[in-house]
């Protein structure tokens, strides 16, 4: 098990989530598919409390495997469709907006890439 600690900001230390990863990377992809989501350690930093979500990601092909976790494609899905509230209310601003456009271009990368490997007749196996 690792940390995450790319999203922290300094000084922001008593606002943030501590993100876990509990699985070995796949042998095969080299990813990791399991998340967990805590609001604090423990006290000797060896585990942690109040969990607040677990992330499983997609394990192996899905013609295969069927469908067991999500994808990256849609947790950008919901990131995009929060900005996309976020930029219709009040809170919209011109860092929502950036976030928003990043977001949809990587969305949109991952579709194309997926769109990519169904012509080449690879998607949904252990193939480049």
């Amino acid at each position: 098990m690792h940390q995450i600690t790319s999203h922290k900001v300094a000084g922001n230390e008593k606002n943030e989530l501590f993100i876990a990863v509990t699985d070995a990377p796949d042998p095969q992809g080299g990813a990791h598919h399991d998340y967990h989501v805590y609001t604090t350690p423990d006290p000797h930093g060896t585990q942690y409390c109040e969990s607040i979500v677990e992330i499983h990601f997609q394990n192996g092909p899905i013609p295969a495997n069927g469908i067991n976790g999500v994808t990256n494609e849609v947790l950008l899905a919901l990131v995009k469709d929060r900005l996309e509230c976020f930029q219709a209310g009040k809170f919209a601003c011109a860092e929502n907006e950036a976030a928003l456009a990043y977001v949809t271009e990587a969305l949109e990368i991952l579709k194309g890439r997926t769109r990519d490997r169904i012509a080449r007749q690879v998607e949904g196996q252990y193939k480049v």
